[in-house]
């Protein structure tokens, strides 16, 4: 145990170390990506895998595990990504002489720029009416509000078959009520908050209110209770991106804000909210600490004694079609919950059973893919934050590198493929790309229109 210990205490510090060094600084005044991801690994992994290692072992998950050595291989396997993915960034930005913490504080402290800002409300304006339409029609196929009954549901509301039925309901496909409902209202909200905070006009304020609501419903439209609040989380990203930092009090009030709200949801649900360890294991904090270190544990008890790694079939079919991999898409969360939560699936309950990236690089290619994730991980971030602070600070820019921010901290905690394609990410890049390079091209537009006109007046 005092090894165990030991082991532990040595590498969470070296891991600290390491993630200050790559993220230039842990100040949650001044969050980016990788201190943001170093904070959610640490609440959702790096806790849980430590107590579970030194014996806790009380949590459900860990009822249903066929071989408890895979709780030593788990956590060793946190531990090797908790000081490889830190140490592959700084020694990047090593080889690549790139001197990150002058280049992020130059960045915080530069100027918005802001381009075509009445033509980028018209075209936030024409997008929002058309996902709002089709957001009005969704509700009208839901029946209710989803967002009010995580508030107040009658007696015998079943939230668990209520999420399947509302998550097969589609407007005209679900790539229309993927995209243009759950992904682009919450989007264009970012960028009215944006312009509104820097322009402070009216007109941009009102469409942040309106926008901002519609987001609410849309993120809690199958009874989702944390998307809202990573959903509000993204507005303190924009906000520190555009002010440089933002203040401890704000950052209180908000974490304040938001564990009040998750209590009282899971209060409204049925929880007890009491501090008897049952309620700890079965509640919001054990759902935090707990939940995600069982189902990554779950990887190495599955994988290879039980079902063989998949090979690649975790991949989108796209890329199996170009990879010639024989079968459709088989994620390795979707097989976890099919063996460890039959009874969820058999009850119509049963989504799947997400954990850290290297749960699924691992069911797929063993260690071997467990590795190499981590160091594709440490090359995409040292990727990001080079080109973050690279491109000039603008506007819509901003809230596109917020979003990733956000977009790439969640996922660490879903899928790798997801880092190998992510068609929402590429879509909202291009959507924001678009509008800027549109914004930006508009007023060279009306120069040569004037141009043309001055040439053919004087001819």
């Amino acid at each position: 145990m005092l090894l165990k210990l030991l082991f532990v205490l040595i590498g969470s510090i070296i891991s600290v170390s390491l993630f200050k060094k790559a993220s230039t600084t842990l100040s949650l005044a001044k969050l980016n990506v990788i201190s943001y991801i170093f904070y959610m690994f640490v609440m959702q992994t790096l806790i849980g895998g430590a107590l579970v290692f030194l014996g806790d072992t009380g949590h459900y998950t860990f009822k249903y595990l066929t071989d408890f050595k895979s709780i030593d291989i788990m956590f060793i396997s946190v531990m090797a990504t908790a000081i490889l993915l830190p140490m592959t960034i700084v020694l990047i930005y090593k080889i690549c002489n790139i001197n990150m913490k002058e280049r992020y504080q130059n960045y915080l402290d530069s100027e918005v720029t802001i381009e075509s800002e009445q033509i980028v409300f018209l075209f936030i304006s024409a997008i929002s009416f058309i996902c709002l339409t089709l957001l009005l029609i969704l509700l009208y196929k839901i029946g209710y509000i989803p967002a009010i009954k995580l508030i107040r549901a009658e007696a015998g509301f079943n939230f668990g078959t209520e999420r399947i039925k509302i998550s097969g309901l589609s407007v005209i496909n679900n790539y229309v009520k993927n995209i243009l409902i759950l992904s682009f209202i919450p989007v264009m909200s970012y960028v009215a908050f944006v312009f509104a905070l820097i322009t402070k006009k009216s007109r941009w304020i009102l469409l942040f209110v309106v926008l901002f609501c519609a987001s609410v419903i849309v993120k809690t439209y199958n009874f989702e209770k944390s998307q809202v609040i990573f959903y509000l989380f993204v507005y303190l990203i924009i906000y520190t991106y555009v002010k440089g930092r933002i203040s401890k009090k704000l950052i209180v009030s908000f974490m304040t804000v938001a564990l009040v709200f998750i209590l009282l949801i899971y209060y409204q649900m049925g929880y007890s909210l009491s501090f008897s360890k049952d309620d700890l294991y079965n509640g919001p904090i054990g759902r935090t600490i707990f939940t995600q270190v069982g189902t990554l544990t779950y990887n190495f008890d599955l994988f290879p004694s039980i079902f063989g790694f998949l090979n690649g079939r975790s991949l989108p079919n796209i890329l199996l079609t170009l990879f010639h991999i024989d079968g459709d898409q088989l994620r390795s969360a979707k097989l976890l919950m099919e063996y460890y939560g039959s009874t969820h699936v058999f009850e119509g309950t049963g989504g799947v059973m997400n954990s850290l990236f290297i749960g699924e690089s691992y069911a797929n290619f063993g260690f071997i893919g467990m590795f190499f994730s981590i160091f594709y991980m440490g090359g995409l971030l040292s990727f990001f934050m080079w080109i973050f602070t690279k491109i000039k600070k603008n506007a819509i820019y901003i809230v596109l590198f917020a979003i990733l921010t956000s977009k790439i901290t969640l996922t660490i905690h879903g899928g790798f493929m997801d880092f190998i394609y992510n068609f929402d990410a590429i879509i909202i890049t291009v959507l924001l790309v678009g509008i800027k390079l549109s914004a930006s091209f508009y007023p060279k537009l009306q120069q040569m229109i004037l141009k043309k006109k001055s040439s053919e007046g004087n001819s």
